[in-house]
């Protein structure tokens, strides 16, 4: 079976639904669906099958995980076992993915995960230096308006940024 998340082409996936904040993987990617609705929290992964783990040899899978069309599922840092850098929660939907490690206890969180906020800059032109003793309000609004542009490019929020 092949499937495109996010516009990348897997094979070997299947759905996962969640079941009071859990889901248990089987493999190394799934898509996961919320418990009931289209909105549901994801607190821990549990690992159902042992041939992930490669029979006790030093091995940390990573895992690929994606929501399900239509949902969005909320990755819940320290509920249980999933830890996000920063320590604060991400959103998942069907056009992001979230790469995960296995420490051998928890699931880490190795990349960053557009967010559905979304910003909407205007008139702004690229700048990168700053007074802060002497900046007018155009000047800190443009450094700002850079900051957000590298963000959205870094795939860490969404949004547009208009100008120079």
């Amino acid at each position: 079976m092949t499937t495109s998340m996010a516009g990348i082409a897997f094979q070997d996936y299947s759905v996962l639904t969640i079941v009071s904040g859990v889901v248990t993987v089987t493999k190394m990617l799934h898509t996961v669906a919320a418990e009931t609705g289209t909105a549901d929290n994801l607190d821990t992964l549990t690992v159902g099958n042992s041939a992930l783990l490669s029979g006790g040899v030093t091995f940390r899978p990573f895992l690929v995980l994606q929501a399900d069309a239509g949902d969005t599922i909320t990755i819940r840092h320290a509920e249980d076992n999933i830890y996000i850098p920063g320590a604060a929660n991400v959103t998942l939907t069907e056009n992001n993915l979230a790469l995960f490690m296995y420490d051998g206890t928890n699931w880490r969180l190795m990349n960053s995960v557009g967010q559905a906020v979304s910003f909407t800059v205007t008139n702004w032109t690229n700048d990168v230096a700053m007074n802060c003793d002497a900046a007018a309000d155009a000047e800190i609004a443009d450094v700002l308006g850079t900051l957000i542009k590298a963000l959205i490019a870094g795939g860490i929020i969404g949004g547009s940024v208009a100008g120079a």
